[in-house]
């Protein structure tokens, strides 16, 4: 009885404390980027293999652009003319055009624009190949340890005060510049401690069941 006690008690820290930290983990995985812009690498794989594709990974000019306002996440990416009309797949499974917002005819470039609802994972996208006369899919995959912040909004605070001070320097803007990389770009801090609370708490409900057991067990013996 008390064996089995303890196995009960066991698989049920086991359980909770599995379900508490693969929740935390998708939490920390879910923050977003403040509302700013920044830079950041990509590579064109393959849909099928997974591996790189060579000839949509020459069409992009790295890096891109990620432009993060109210939390919506779009992304700015130049690619050569020899790839056309891009389209991106949507949590829905069919094809959105990404908005064309220029053209470069003395590099021969397009710049296309696009909302993607993270970049932990790759973005499937659809684009025509002129020299193939058909298209093609592959994915475009975000290597989040290159992102650089290019601006990033400044506090209410400061913004507030230099509307009062209603001074018309172009200085006085609600962004602050910062050309370094983004050591941790999301509230990975908060996202740990809140995974530590989330822990603890489970840890916490699995001894006071242990416990609880443990008494009844020996009310049971002692009967």
């Amino acid at each position: 009885m008390k064996t089995h006690s303890k196995r009960l008690a066991l698989s049920i820290l086991t359980s909770i404390m599995t379900l508490m930290l693969v929740t935390g983990v998708k939490a920390f995985a879910a923050e977003t980027l403040s509302d700013g812009e920044y830079t950041i690498n990509v590579q064109a794989l393959n849909s099928s293999t997974g591996e790189l594709s060579s000839q949509a990974s020459n069409a992009i000019i790295n890096p891109v652009k990620l432009e993060v306002n109210n939390s919506k996440m779009y992304v700015i990416l130049e690619m050569k003319d020899t790839m056309s009309d891009l389209t991106v797949k949507n949590s829905a499974g069919t094809f959105d055009s990404a908005s064309k917002i220029s053209q470069n005819g003395d590099t021969k470039t397009v710049t296309y624009k696009f909302l993607v609802d993270s970049i932990d994972e790759p973005v499937q996208v659809e684009s025509n190949v002129a020299a193939m006369g058909r298209k093609t899919n592959f994915k475009i995959s975000f290597d989040e340890n290159t992102i650089k912040a290019i601006t990033t909004q400044a506090k209410s605070s400061e913004a507030k005060g230099a509307n009062v001070n209603g001074s018309n320097n172009k200085n006085d803007t609600i962004t602050t510049k910062n050309n370094g990389n983004v050591s941790n770009p999301k509230t990975g801090d908060n996202s740990f401690l809140n995974l530590s609370i989330v822990i603890f708490i489970a840890s916490i409900m699995s001894i006071s069941m242990y416990g609880s057991c443990k008494i009844k067990n020996r009310k049971v013996m002692g009967k």
